[in-house]
């Protein structure tokens, strides 16, 4: 054998076992046989670590590929190292050996191997305990280094995995109910966390309108802390990521530390993010939002593969999110046709009792007036009934203006303190007659996107209900108030007169033809209709709070915009 290769460490003076193991120089004047220069030339240029080791003393025999294998600069290094040092744990060796002992061999057992430099290996380990000529137990096996293999392994075992785990998201959201989507969304993020073994996955919505992105759904590690969703992140701290997400490229920041300060790296180390890989959510190639893997624990980074899974759960999220929305638009239309249906409906027959009622008066008060023409009384109740005629005709053109009108009108911005300023102009004349003080406490400037003759209609009903309603001797007060925040302006009108029974008209109160008060023989129950419609319209809705013979407040909410 080759002296380098064959060398050996004697653990005893036995004759026999110097003999056999002497180095290769010592009998030069032997002449080799061509079995052993067979053997030198396995041991030479297998790839395979082969050694022969000695049960209490260590290794006495190594080639050269276990050297290269175990990363030391020759076999003379090894072969004076503790064996334990060459395992990753202690406690493996001696299961190893106490196998090897109790069946006499083990085969193609996986072991985790350590390298000189630390590093560990995974390898396929076969050993069997022999007897030599000298009597003494060794234990002679090889080592194949199958790390690459086994890497291969679990990578084609991790790429089936998430093809499976791809199939599954999108068979679930092709069959997910929109009633559970915020459910089903949610669970999907912890899968893909889990499987991905991120920190924190989130997704985000784009608000260009606000200048602004928000966090719509988040998943969080144990141990790790969610997000504030209620924040809401300026665009302008996040240019360069919106650029990349508008051009429909993935931003990745691998080490966030190295980031130039900045409100961006000032944002990312609030939320103790070390690394962080955002992918934009494309709906029709316009980026409508965007999905964020964040790495809190260390820095990493993601594989080809692993991003294309993302892309794909954001196309499905996205899509999934827009079938929802177009649903429940959609469900809206139909509840806002039922709606206007049933409302047409009651207005029509309303309308038709009225003009029958108004027409049946007239012929009853011509025939009285054909026989008594002079008879005053008679021409005042033709009067009136003419006059509820011509109201009731009104109305109905009035409606269906509307109608027709909602689709050519152009919202504007207008100024809710002008319009009620006008109302109250035009009612001044009923305000001074029952002196009657009225609390505005508007802004100058109270502004909304509307159509400017709907809200000043949607006041001079609600102004003049509370002048005639909610006025008497003893109360003589109307007080105009508001609220308003990021997405709504409400205003509100309060009397303090005859109030409502809204346990008997709760339900009807917005009705068209209702009345609530008997001494009202000249309305005909179209005011309040008319706002509620007008307010809808608009985008809105109209509430009431009211005691009887305390007061009522009407409050119209509109959409801050």
């Amino acid at each position: 054998m080759n002296s380098k290769a064959a060398r050996v460490i004697p653990f005893q003076k036995d004759e026999s076992v110097h003999i056999s193991m002497r180095d290769t120089n010592e009998v030069a004047h032997t002449s080799k046989s061509e079995d052993e220069l067979l053997l030198q030339s396995i041991n030479q240029n297998i790839n395979e670590a082969i050694y022969r080791s000695i049960r209490g003393k260590g290794l006495v025999y190594i080639n050269d590929a276990f050297v290269k294998m175990f990363g030391y600069e020759d076999e003379y290094e090894i072969l004076n190292e503790n064996a334990l040092n060459l395992y990753s744990s202690s406690d493996e060796r001696d299961k190893l050996a106490k196998e090897i002992i109790k069946h006499g061999s083990v085969t193609n057992k996986e072991v985790e191997f350590k390298r000189k430099d630390g590093t560990i290996f995974i390898a396929s380990f076969s050993s069997t305990m022999v007897i030599g000529s000298d009597g003494i137990t060794y234990f002679d096996g090889a080592i194949r280094d199958i790390s690459e293999s086994k890497k291969a392994e679990e990578q084609l075992k991790y790429q089936s995995d998430m093809q499976k785990m791809l199939i599954s998201i999108s068979s679930k959201y092709l069959n997910l109910p929109l009633d559970s989507i915020d459910e089903g969304i949610n669970m999907t993020l912890g899968e893909l966390g889990n499987f991905l073994k991120v920190d924190r996955l989130q997704m985000h919505n784009y608000d260009l309108v606000k200048n602004e992105c928000s966090t719509i759904y988040e998943w969080c590690d144990k141990g790790i802390s969610p997000t504030n969703k209620s924040h809401k992140t300026p665009l302008d701290a996040i240019m360069d990521m919106v650029r990349c997400h508008f051009k429909g490229e993935n931003f990745f920041i691998k080490d966030v530390s190295l980031l130039d300060k900045g409100l961006a790296k000032q944002a990312l180390e609030a939320q103790k993010i070390k690394s962080v890989l955002t992918v934009p959510m494309l709906l029709e190639n316009n980026c409508v939002g965007f999905i964020s893997l964040d790495s809190v624990k260390s820095i990493r980074s993601y594989t080809d593969s692993e991003i294309t899974m993302i892309q794909l759960f954001a196309n499905m999220s996205v899509n999934i999110m827009s079938r929802s929305s177009d649903q429940k638009q959609l469900h809206k239309l139909l509840e806002t046709s039922i709606i206007q249906k049933k409302r047409i409906k009651d207005f029509s027959q309303i309308t038709s009792h009225n003009i029958r009622t108004s027409v049946a008066n007239l012929v009853a008060i011509n025939h009285l007036l054909q026989d008594d023409s002079e008879n005053k009384e008679y021409l005042n109740y033709l009067n009136i009934t003419i006059d509820k005629l011509n109201k009731s005709i009104y109305n109905i053109n009035h409606l269906l203006n509307l109608d027709n009108k909602n689709e050519l009108l152009e919202k504007k911005t207008c100024n809710i303190t002008s319009s009620i300023n006008r109302v109250l102009k035009q009612n001044n004349q009923s305000i001074k007659e029952k002196e009657i003080v009225v609390i505005n406490t508007l802004p100058n400037k109270l502004r909304i996107k509307a159509f400017p003759t709907y809200l000043d209609g949607i006041f001079q009903h609600l102004i003049s209900n509370a002048l005639k309603h909610g006025t008497d001797k003893k109360s003589k007060k109307i007080k105009i108030d508001y609220s308003v925040n990021s997405q709504k302006v409400a205003v509100k009108i309060t009397d303090y007169g005859k109030g409502i029974d809204l346990d008997r008209h709760g339900k009807k109160i917005f009705q068209a033809g209702v009345q609530f008060h008997s001494d009202n023989c000249k309305g005909q129950g179209m005011g309040l209709f008319m706002s509620n419609y007008m307010i809808e319209v608009l985008g809105g809705e109209i509430k009431v709070k009211s005691k009887i013979d305390k007061g009522t407040t009407f409050t119209a909410i509109f959409k801050n915009v």
